[in-house]
C-alpha cells in the first residue's frame, strides 16, 4: 500500500484519508460526535463483527482536537506512524483499519457494466452496496462516482453472473448478511442502526471483502426510551 496520504471521501462532518493500513475519519472542528462514534464503533467491532457475513473496521484510537490521544484497546500500541499522523491534526480524528480497493480484475469488469473507460474504471475504490435502492437511483455513466460506486441488487446480480475472475457472494447472501449485522447491532451492541452503510472492498489478496461502515448516527437504544422515540 501507499505511504503518501489521500483523501477518498467527505461528507457535511467529516473527511476519510488513507495512509498506508490505516484509514483516518477526521471530523469537522464544529462537530461533537466523533467520541460517540469511536465509543460505539469499539462496542461493535468488539460484539458484531466476529462471524459475520460483514466486517466492522477496526479502531485504533481517537484523538482529541488538543492532540490527546486515547487508544481503543488496553494493550494494544499505537504504531509511531499513527501517532505522528495524530501529532499533525488539528481536528478530532479516528484513526482504523483501512478498506482495501476492490481488485483490478473487478475495477474492469464493473467499469464495464458501468459503460465507462478502462483508466476511469482503474479509479474504483469500493462499491457501496444499496441492494434497497433502484436502478433510477444507482450510478450511471453521467453521475457515477468513481471512489464509491453505487450498486444496486439488480447491478451488483449482473456483476456477480458477468465476473469471470472473481467469486461474488450470491444477492440472498448479501441481503441475509446485512440483515444479520443490522440485528447484532441491536441486539448484542445495543445500538440502532442508523445511516449506517454496507460495502464492498478488497480483501488485500486478490478477493473481495464486505464491510460495514458510517456510526456516526447511530443512538443507543436506551437513548430512544428516555426520549421517548419507540
Amino acid at each position: 500500500m501507499s505511504s503518501t496520504s489521500s483523501q477518498i471521501g467527505s461528507g457535511s462532518y467529516s473527511t476519510v484519508t488513507v495512509k498506508g493500513s490505516v484509514a483516518y475519519k477526521t471530523f469537522t472542528r464544529d462537530f461533537v460526535g466523533g467520541k460517540r462514534e469511536f465509543e460505539a464503533l469499539k462496542v461493535i467491532y468488539t460484539r458484531c463483527s466476529p462471524g459475520a457475513v460483514f466486517f466492522v473496521l477496526k479502531p485504533i484510537a481517537f484523538c482529541e482536537q488538543d492532540n490527546d490521544i486515547e487508544a481503543a484497546f488496553e494493550n494494544e500500541v499505537i504504531r509511531p506512524a499513527v501517532g505522528t499522523y495524530l501529532e499533525d491534526t488539528k481536528s478530532p480524528t479516528i484513526p482504523m483499519e483501512r478498506i482495501s480497493d476492490i481488485p483490478d480484475a473487478l475495477k474492469a469488469e464493473l467499469g464495464e457494466l458501468l459503460g465507462v473507460k478502462p483508466d476511469e474504471a482503474a479509479k474504483i475504490r469500493i462499491c457501496l452496496l444499496g441492494i434497497g435502492r433502484n436502478d433510477a437511483e444507482s450510478a450511471s455513466k453521467s453521475t457515477v462516482n468513481l471512489t464509491n460506486v453505487l450498486l444496486t441488487a439488480d447491478m451488483y446480480t449482473k456483476l456477480a453472473v458477468q465476473s469471470k475472475t472473481i467469486h461474488l457472494p450470491p444477492i440472498e447472501q448479501i441481503a441475509s448478511g446485512i440483515g444479520e449485522m443490522v440485528s447484532r447491532i441491536h441486539w448484542k451492541a445495543g445500538y440502532d442502526a442508523n445511516d449506517i452503510k454496507f460495502v464492498m472492498g478488497g480483501n488485500g489478496n486478490g478477493g473481495i471483502k464486505l464491510y460495514v461502515i458510517d456510526f456516526n448516527l447511530v443512538r443507543t437504544i436506551i437513548f430512544f426510551y428516555l426520549e421517548g422515540i419507540h
